[in-house]
């Protein structure tokens, strides 16, 4: 009953946020880790919302990973509720076949929510449209933190653990007080990866990730003199999942320089990704 009332009361345009009561936990299926039903009373659980196209939500596993096993008395589960599949199945699959690849890097637990009901009462509840997001839930059955799984989320959990960051820290075996303790730090800043960066990317097939790669070839031609060409297009486009949407941008130059009897041909692609413009 009263997860129906809250289901109520949010669906007439409050924002879930730090003090809220917690909705439900409503996922599907455990696809890691043993399951989890309910917030019991007492306890501090980390909600992390991410897909296996979200390479900055990839970069953030290792964190999260360490965050756990530093902190056994909390649940982290990884909420996937945004894979870019046509019904339940294919979302499944998706999320199993990334962690059959990477499930040693991943340390938590990890759920399925294939009905969009985590997505529609947490994240559009919070008005939140970009992934990663990390959502903490405390002893008291209240939401304690909304935000990115960085060094605020750290502190959030300690606080809602009961815990002191400094004395935590001393603890630790071969503890520094890290950058991780600077308000701006943030995944991919080099406070939080671990590893080889380019290893945590795992973007869908077929979906290129953001940045800039540049390929240049070379060949003989029977052009004479010498000349230099240069050409941009760009193309848009958008997805929306349970809410959340994604716009991304390709923008390609190709520029052809003819000299000495050579044409080499550079092509510049960037891709970009960002969430729409909220009305």
């Amino acid at each position: 009953m009263l997860t129906i009332v809250l289901a109520s009361i949010l669906s007439l345009g409050d924002v879930l946020a730090a003090g809220s009561a917690a909705p439900a936990l409503s996922v599907e299926k455990f696809m890691k880790g043993e399951a989890v039903s309910a917030f019991e009373p007492g306890k501090v659980y980390v909600l992390e919302f991410w897909a296996t196209w979200c390479g900055p939500c990839i970069r953030t596993m290792p964190h999260l990973s360490k965050l756990q096993k530093d902190h056994p008395e909390l649940t982290v589960i990884g909420v996937a509720g945004f894979e870019r599949a046509p019904d339940a199945a294919a979302m499944e699959q998706k999320v199993r076949e990334f962690l059959d690849g990477r499930g040693k890097d991943v340390e938590f637990r990890i759920a399925l929510d294939t009905d969009g009901s985590m997505a529609q009462e947490w994240m559009n509840a919070a008005k939140r449209r970009t992934i990663p997001t990390s959502m903490v839930v405390g002893k008291d059955g209240k939401v304690a933190f909304v935000g990115s799984p960085n060094a605020e989320l750290d502190a959030a959990v300690l606080a809602a653990l009961g815990k002191d960051a400094a004395d935590t820290a001393a603890k630790a075996p071969g503890a520094k007080q890290p950058a991780s303790k600077s308000p701006g730090a943030k995944p991919g800043d080099g406070v939080w990866e671990r590893g080889d960066s380019s290893k945590q990317r795992v973007p869908e097939p077929g979906t290129p990730e953001p940045g800039t790669s540049e390929e240049i070839t070379s060949e003989p031609t029977d052009e004479k003199g010498e000349s230099v060409s240069e050409s941009t297009s760009s193309s848009s486009s958008t997805t929306t999942v349970n809410g959340v949407t994604v716009t991304q941008t390709v923008t390609e130059t190709v520029r052809v320089e003819v000299r000495n009897g050579m044409k080499t041909t550079t092509k510049r692609r960037t891709v970009t990704r960002s969430d729409a413009p909220k009305p």
